[in-house]
């Protein structure tokens, strides 16, 4: 069963090039989830209010996340038997990122001082 059926995936083997591209692309992704959790966690009120620059940023990090994963997700994938695979590869991993920066974000500076 494939995600993208009707040559939505990339077709051929996993190459170096395609390796690099998503590496490229899980750095972009890293620092724009960065970004989306920011504002999450501290300019939330901005978002209620409706601040314009706070509310285009939001939108433009969640649409750059999203084109990211589904990005990775076309890519081929080395196909070898390995003796763990994680389950819907990218998109659990990427959500659990996300979220678990955005509890990162949220937890005191006091507690992430005694953390040393």
């Amino acid at each position: 069963m494939y995600l993208f059926p009707y040559g939505w995936k990339v077709q051929g083997p996993a190459t170096e090039e395609s390796g690099l591209f998503v590496i490229k692309l899980v750095g972009l992704f890293f620092i724009v989830t960065i970004a989306f959790d920011v504002i999450l966690a501290w300019f939330i009120d901005s978002l209620d209010v409706g601040n314009n620059i706070t509310v285009s940023i939001f939108i433009i990090s969640l649409v750059t996340i999203a084109a990211c994963i589904f990005a990775i997700a076309r890519q081929p994938q080395i196909r070898c038997d390995l003796k763990f695979k994680a389950p819907g590869v990218p998109f659990v991993p990427a959500f659990a990122i996300i979220i678990n920066i955005y509890l990162i974000f949220r937890l005191s500076i006091l507690t992430l001082r005694t953390a040393n």
